[in-house]
């Protein structure tokens, strides 16, 4: 027959039935009557040699190998294994437990002297560690690194500030709780604003703790909570007035009119070239000529075609250059809507018709580039073709 899985439960409701109970030694001692036969089959498996490991009792009286309803047993329960979980005299011993105390242990407890244990969540006792449980977990996403092995958040802010998990079962029952849930929840929001709550939560964390021995830091930010979510909040109130929508809304504005000169710049520096193309052009074909009329007129139209190629190759190498500078600017419009996003995704989405006009406006300036590339080697192609008709016999 499948032996019964034995759980912390189970033996909770053995302890909660025992009179004179008292901690004496590392065990739970006490006096047990066997009401029932359910009853009598839990304490012959618990206190059979098999599980004596598992489950380390001292039978002080009655007959362990031989328990039938109405008999009375005098015991002295150790802890059980890890696995099942931990039997404790006092908060202070559970609190001694890091991992419990930061709220990173897997295993349920019971703590005698308060006759409460891990799965009875409506408690008080488990209410306020599952509050800092949530209060450490948010607190993580704002230090450099926890350091789940010795339960130590380790902030950034002037060089290394560790806050070991510890505090006193005085604070942990007086603590203000509503602070630390409401600390805890704007820290876990998701609003676009989660790398600045952080921020703010590290310095005001760094600031309040600055005088506090390390070993005592948790206890005092327990203790000083409220100060510490009315530091948080006077830190957030001044970044959110300081990321105001009239604000955002005047830095776009700023940002469109300077990127827009940056991209109008781009055929301005170029103008007299530009003019160029068409003057050069007439001036190329007007002073071709056969090269039989005149006494060194091959050299003088080499002279001619080579000068209106340097005049192309110079033209392209600015070209190119604008289409670089149109490249980067292409750039940093994405690089700033991308950044706005960042900070508020909703806020970014009510500018985009401002970065596509900026996009827009790089585009057709591309195409013009474009176009001034090819009209510059149609008329050097045309160039080109007058000065090979009138001087191929030459050449």
């Amino acid at each position: 027959m499948k032996k019964k899985k034995i759980s912390l439960i189970d033996l909770t409701t053995l302890f909660r039935q025992m009179q004179s109970r008292q901690w004496r030694d590392g065990r739970l001692h006490g006096e047990i009557e066997v009401k029932d036969t359910a009853m009598a089959e839990l304490l012959r498996e618990v206190l059979s040699e098999g599980n004596a490991d598992a489950f380390p009792c001292l039978v002080e009286h009655g007959d362990s190998d031989s328990i039938n309803v109405g008999d009375v047993l005098h015991l002295g329960f150790g802890s059980p294994r890890t696995s099942i979980g931990l039997v404790l005299e006092s908060i202070e011993a559970l609190l001694r437990n890091r991992e419990i105390a930061a709220g990173t242990a897997e295993h349920s407890w019971y703590v005698v002297n308060e006759d409460i244990g891990s799965w009875e969540t409506n408690s008080d006792l488990c209410s306020r560690i599952e509050a800092i449980k949530k209060l450490v977990s948010a607190f993580e996403s704002s230090a450099a690194l926890f350091d789940h092995r010795k339960s130590v958040l380790i902030f950034l802010r002037n060089g290394r500030f560790d806050v070991p998990i510890s505090y006193s079962a005085d604070t942990l029952l007086k603590f203000d709780l509503v602070a630390a849930r409401s600390l805890a929840e704007a820290l876990e929001l998701n609003d676009g604003h989660s790398t600045q709550r952080r921020e703010i939560c590290c310095t005001a964390v760094c600031e309040l703790l600055a005088n506090t021995p390390s070993e005592n830091r948790f206890n005092q930010l327990l203790i000083k909570i409220a100060e510490l979510k009315v530091r948080f909040d006077d830190g957030y109130r001044l970044f959110a007035a300081s990321f105001s929508f009239d604000k955002i809304r005047d830095e776009a504005e700023e940002m469109r009119i300077e990127y827009t000169a940056k991209i109008h710049k781009t055929l301005a520096d170029i103008q007299g070239q530009l003019l160029g193309i068409p003057i050069s052009t007439i001036v190329v074909a007007t002073q071709f000529k056969e090269v039989t009329t005149t006494p060194g007129q091959l050299w003088i139209n080499i002279a001619i075609m080579v000068g209106a190629t340097i005049f192309c190759a110079l033209l392209f190498i600015a070209l190119w250059n604008q289409k670089h500078s149109l490249d980067v600017i292409s750039e940093e419009v994405d690089r700033s809507e991308a950044s706005l996003k960042k900070q508020n995704v909703e806020l970014a989405s009510r500018f985009s018709e401002i970065f596509n006009k900026l996009r827009s406006r790089i585009f057709w300036h591309e195409v013009a580039l474009s176009i001034i590339a090819l009209i510059a080697i149609v008329a050097w192609i045309l160039g080109f073709a007058v000065f090979w008709m009138l001087t191929q016999a030459k050449l």
